[in-house]
């Protein structure tokens, strides 16, 4: 049943996709496949890229949904997952409900008690990543851009320039974490 539900989501998914395609060609579309590369599991609008996103949001947004909405009011019933950003230009589609912190969870529950011995910290740019920033032990949220502010439940900022050299820090200090390596030189 399962299954079913992912194949007829994959093929409406993948609709979906031609549809924006040919109405919209400015807009860049990523489509998210399962492991497998056998179902399409999600889509992403992006249009991000254009000088005046923002108005072209507020006309795409409601475009799309209304789209959605037409394709699940008929049959067969789909339970498509659109996950909006009030203030990132891009929008996500899932075929199943899902979210940062279930992928969290189902990482960390890989790892066990006794290989853990460090914190476990995540990095994130997006409110989608709110649901895993409250469960890491060390959460770092990446400004990548200063148009966007997002409301971030994370502990720690860092700046999408600094993030190389975060990262560099982090590896030179055998990736334990403290404050000083995102200090700015």
């Amino acid at each position: 049943m399962i299954t079913k539900l992912c194949e007829l989501n994959s093929s409406l998914l993948a609709t979906l996709a031609e549809r924006i395609s040919l109405s919209y060609e400015d807009v860049i579309i990523e489509r998210k496949l399962t492991s497998d590369k056998k179902i399409l599991a999600g889509v992403t609008f992006d249009y991000r890229h254009l000088q005046d996103w923002m108005s072209y949001k507020k006309r795409f947004e409601p475009f799309l949904n209304k789209i959605i909405q037409e394709s699940q009011s008929s049959p067969p019933s789909y339970n498509l997952n659109l996950q909006t950003y009030a203030l990132h230009p891009f929008i996500d589609i899932y075929g199943s409900k899902c979210d940062k912190g279930m992928a969290f969870d189902y990482v960390t529950s890989k790892i066990s008690n006794t290989q853990r011995k460090e914190k476990i910290m995540y990095l994130g740019d997006s409110d989608n990543d709110n649901p895993a920033f409250t469960k890491a032990d060390v959460s770092i949220g990446i400004r990548s851009d200063d148009r966007l502010k997002p409301k971030l439940s994370c502990t720690k900022i860092l700046k999408f320039d600094m993030l190389s050299t975060f990262l560099k820090r982090l590896m030179e200090n055998n990736f334990l974490f403290s404050d000083n390596i995102l200090e700015p030189d």
